[in-house]
């Protein structure tokens, strides 16, 4: 099946990918841009958007004009692949679509990654309260499922300030609380999410290479799950207001996950000192 994929806003045209290779597609007409533009621009207002009626109506907006997209390319390169139809790219940002009529999903750009823990909360990512407790956590070499089991009382224990919005929030991203989420693609995100943390190896790159970290953990992860992983991550480095699902965006799992990367690097891992090569001989 073939993708569109347009970058630079199309100014020089795009790719077609099939399966037998790539065609490079001559510059689109302007009815076809622009209701591409449109469409990114939609997408983009509708995941920025902090007012849920708004989105709803931005979303429905969006939807049109993605398919309008779909229907307008297939028109000039025959049948797009349903699931990754069109990709476009430009300065502001972009979106990807199928062409079976699901929502848009946005692409952040340009990629910022946080290189420090505190770019967090200048970004609105995460709570000053809940950073802390993660960063003393860390340095007191607590089982992060403690702060997430009991958030209050490991606060407590530490001498530290905790809201009770932000430990609501922490709860729900809880190890005992996953099978209590509705949604099954955040039930798989949370527990791809504590299997790292179980893990150790990738609590930095977890979230930016989710299906690379899910294999090497022998882990399934759905497509869909993999693109919500990479979306709401994508957003929350733009400093973005994510509505994508409830773990996503009423609660700040965008934030922690980054902050656990930052934070962390590593170092969940008890016996992260121990290494074992492929003789079988343990090296210190």
């Amino acid at each position: 099946m073939k993708t569109l994929v347009i970058v630079n806003g199309g100014a020089e045209g795009g790719l077609v990918l099939t399966s037998h290779g790539i065609v490079a597609a001559v510059p689109f007409d302007p009815d076809l841009l622009n209701t591409l533009k449109g469409t990114a621009k939609l997408v983009i207002a509708m995941h920025m958007s902090k007012d849920k009626d708004i989105a709803a109506k931005l979303a429905r907006m969006a939807i049109g004009t993605a398919n309008l997209s779909v229907e307008m390319s297939e028109n000039l390169f025959g049948q797009l692949n349903p699931d990754r139809a069109i990709v476009f790219q430009d300065a502001d940002g972009g979106f990807t679509c199928g062409s079976t009529g699901k929502p848009p999903l946005p692409i952040s750009w340009p990629p910022r990654p946080f290189k420090d823990a505190n770019e967090l909360i200048r970004a609105g990512v995460i709570e000053a309260d809940v950073l802390e407790l993660l960063r003393v956590s860390k340095a007191k070499n607590k089982d992060l499922t403690e702060v997430f089991e009991k958030p209050a009382a490991t606060a407590k224990e530490l001498g530290l300030p905790l809201s009770a919005k932000s430990a609501e929030n922490l709860s729900l991203l809880a190890p005992s609380q996953v099978s209590k989420v509705k949604d099954p693609v955040d039930q798989e995100m949370l527990r791809l999410f504590h299997a790292v943390l179980k893990d150790g190896r990738f609590t930095q790159t977890w979230f930016e290479r989710p299906q690379e970290v899910s294999q090497s953990l022998n882990i399934k992860v759905s497509e869909t799950a993999l693109e919500r992983i990479l979306g709401v991550t994508g957003q929350a480095r733009l400093g973005e207001s994510v509505q994508v699902s409830a773990i996503a965006a009423g609660v700040i799992w965008a934030g922690v996950c980054i902050a656990v990367g930052t934070l962390f690097v590593g170092q969940m891992n008890p016996i992260d000192t121990l290494i074992t090569d492929r003789s079988g001989a343990a090296k210190f």
